[in-house]
């Protein structure tokens, strides 16, 4: 968002390259239960690395214009992403869609502004959601309507505030896989600031994961037991079951 002649402007750029490169060298090359795919991660990796630095010098770009026409002091540039990737890290997941392990549904946000804080990182629990109603706030436009996310203004402006979500949702219905579902969601999860909940609808399976311990969801704990499962169940089943 920026102004010109006394104009607001919005311009929403869509980089992809990142998908072109994972159509032609990934979806075009590997069926979805290619073990060959899976054993490669390495390289997987480095082609992955590669592309992004190009969404890096994209970036810069968007960035460098916006300098040389002297818009800095009034403009706010946000970079995000809708979804992740996977490398072949989990057997199923060839590129995205499939699950909703963190390697997919994890995201960033970087937001750029005179009134932004700078060098200001945070790894509270947010929602995509939030994006919206963030930049109405920074850019002071009122709305009507209520907003389904929250605005994270306040922690962008203000380096002493600072505030997460109880609960985030995920959903997908994969094209592919082991179990694809085009048509609707079939894997589910609830995401708290330490636990996962995940669920596999078709196959009727259930995951717990521990996230500050268990980063990358390799030990389901489903069986433990422990006494909040049951919350997490039923909210979970509750947004599922949302009109």
């Amino acid at each position: 968002m920026c102004q010109f002649s006394n104009r607001d402007i919005f311009c929403f750029l869509h980089f992809t390259n990142i998908h072109r490169e994972t159509v032609s060298e990934v979806l075009k090359k590997y069926e979805w239960d290619d073990s060959e795919f899976y054993e490669d991660f390495e390289n997987n990796s480095k082609r992955y690395d590669l592309v992004f630095k190009n969404a890096c010098f994209y970036s810069r770009s968007i960035i460098e214009t916006v300098k040389k026409l002297d818009k800095d002091n009034n403009t706010i540039i946000v970079f995000f992403s809708d979804h992740g990737t996977g490398l072949g890290e989990r057997y199923g997941e060839r590129n995205y869609g499939s699950y909703t392990y963190e390697e997919t549904i994890r995201t960033f946000y970087l937001f750029l502004g005179k009134e932004i804080q700078k060098n200001k990182i945070s790894s509270k629990l947010h929602s995509n959601l939030d994006i919206f109603p963030t930049i109405l706030e920074l850019c002071e436009i009122y709305n009507e309507k209520e907003s389904v996310g929250r605005s994270l203004g306040k922690i962008l402006t203000d380096e002493s505030v600072e505030f997460e979500d109880m609960y985030t949702f995920s959903e997908t219905g994969a094209l592919h896989g082991p179990f694809p579902s085009p048509e609707k969601s079939n894997v589910f999860c609830i995401k708290s600031n330490k636990y996962k909940l995940l669920y596999l609808e078709e196959p009727n399976i259930w995951e717990l994961y521990d996230l500050r311990n268990d980063p990358k969801e390799k030990n389901n704990i489903i069986d433990k037991n422990f006494s909040f499962i049951e919350e997490l169940k039923n909210k979970l089943l509750n947004w599922i079951n949302r009109e």
